[in-house]
């Protein structure tokens, strides 16, 4: 969480005792303290308190692969340690977010949400083809230009590098 600017969480596992739930069921915390321990303490929650970056937070209110308990409770703590955070819920909609105007909407905010930090010209536009964004760093060395898939997207740029390119999320 220090090394970042700003982040996006999408839909995330933040505490990996309530998260694994959802594939084992019957899932008891009291059975195995260690590896209850172990997952907590391997999970976002436990660093909470190096998290200060600012943050935009995306979820649908009826995922049923990870729940959307889990957002609210990192929305609080985030809150509760003073961390900026930007909410993003979309009714009804499910994990992989089924919507084309959801995956829009996500891909928007996120693109705004980490470029506001950052010196430079972007854009994101829509086309048959899908959503396109670009990227012009002020320095003008790098430039990053990515077809982004409504399910699928993430681009990093670093001023350093020539030639970022697409990074799934």
């Amino acid at each position: 969480p220090e090394l970042f600017a700003t982040g996006v969480d999408l839909h995330g596992v933040h505490d990996w005792n309530v998260g694994i739930r959802t594939f084992v069921p019957d899932y008891n915390t009291l059975l195995d303290p260690a590896r209850s321990r172990l997952a907590l303490e391997s999970s976002p929650l436990a660093s909470l308190d190096r998290w200060t970056a600012p943050v935009l937070v995306i979820h649908g209110d009826d995922d049923r692969n990870v729940s959307f308990a889990e957002t609210i409770t990192l929305v609080e703590r985030l809150r509760e340690r003073k961390v900026e955070v930007e909410q993003l819920v979309f009714p009804d909609e499910v994990h992989s977010f089924l919507r084309y105007s959801s995956a829009r909407i996500r891909a928007e905010r996120s693109i705004d949400i980490c470029f506001a930090r950052v010196p430079g010209d972007f854009s994101f536009s829509a086309s048959a083809d899908g959503p396109r964004f670009e990227a012009i760093i002020a320095s003008g060395r790098t430039t990053a230009s990515s077809t982004v898939e409504p399910r699928v997207f993430a681009t990093m740029v670093w001023p350093e590098m020539s030639a970022p390119g697409p990074w799934p999320v």
